[in-house]
């Protein structure tokens, strides 16, 4: 079981659903399209648009993900898979779900089963530590951090689960704020990108200097693939003189290894 959905909360996730088939020979033909869930008071959901199984007791099969878009969705055509696109910010998750084992309508008296989604993650997360090191002046604090060689254009195959992204990878998700640089080192914020590129091309303003790095995760565990969705990765940046030296540990949401290099 995973977590409780959160409470009062409109557009958690958005559905889907086709009759008859799992892979329809129409995909324009869904039973309904990208209707957004809410959870109410007291975390039940319930779809915004009150849906009902068939009255012919056909068989449904549901596709859900999240975060919910309307301008992002695109039905889908008569021989394509419904898909959703999204300029990737750093900031929201991209998830996937689907019940497609098929739920019919049950005759009166009977219990009427209801699809169950567990979503997975479809990118993978970065967090940032900074540390002070030796020679790197007191009272120092960072304003941003950014990744500077990432793509933000991504578009999602409902049917499948699949993320694909386009464009250079020349763009910047990043945020900022007032962020302490210590010799304890104090975990700062994460960024939510790309799965599969484990190089990162990182740039932080710090005291109006702006200090450039770079950094490759890796995995010292044979169970985890660094930059995989759905793994974390917790790179720290230790400020040495006019040096950050940067290190990165991969974790599956717990620590499992870590790399480190220096630059100038």
């Amino acid at each position: 079981a995973g977590p409780p959905s959160p409470k009062s909360t409109e557009d958690l996730f958005a559905v889907t659903a086709y009759k008859g088939a799992a892979v329809p020979t129409d995909y324009s033909t869904a039973y309904f399209d990208n209707e957004a869930v809410n959870s109410d008071a007291e975390g039940k959901l319930n779809f915004t648009n009150t849906q009902y199984y068939p009255a012919d007791a056909e068989k449904l099969f549901f596709y859900a993900y999240s975060p919910v878009s309307t301008d992002g969705y695109t039905a889908g055509p008569a021989s394509g898979a419904p898909t959703v696109a999204w300029t990737i910010n750093g900031t929201q998750d991209i998830m996937y779900a689907k019940a497609a084992e098929g739920i019919g309508k049950v005759s009166a008296g009977e219990t009427q089963p209801q699809p169950e989604f567990t979503f997975g993650h479809l990118l993978k997360q970065v967090r940032f530590k900074l540390v002070k090191g030796e020679g790197f002046g007191d009272g120092i604090y960072a304003s941003s951090v950014k990744i500077t060689n990432c793509r933000t254009q991504a578009s999602l195959n409902l049917m499948t689960g699949d993320l694909t992204f386009e464009g250079d990878a020349n763009q910047s998700i990043g945020f900022s704020g007032n962020y302490a640089i210590q010799k304890s080192g104090v975990e700062i914020g994460s960024l939510l990108c790309q799965a599969g590129e484990t190089d990162l091309d990182i740039e932080i303003v710090a005291a109006g200097v702006t200090y450039k790095t770079s950094v490759t995760l890796t995995s010292s565990s044979t169970d985890i693939t660094a930059g995989d969705a759905g793994v974390s990765h917790l790179v720290t940046l230790t400020f040495i003189g006019t040096q950050i030296v940067p290190s990165a540990t991969i974790t599956d949401w717990v620590d499992a290894g870590e790399t480190s290099g220096t630059i100038q």
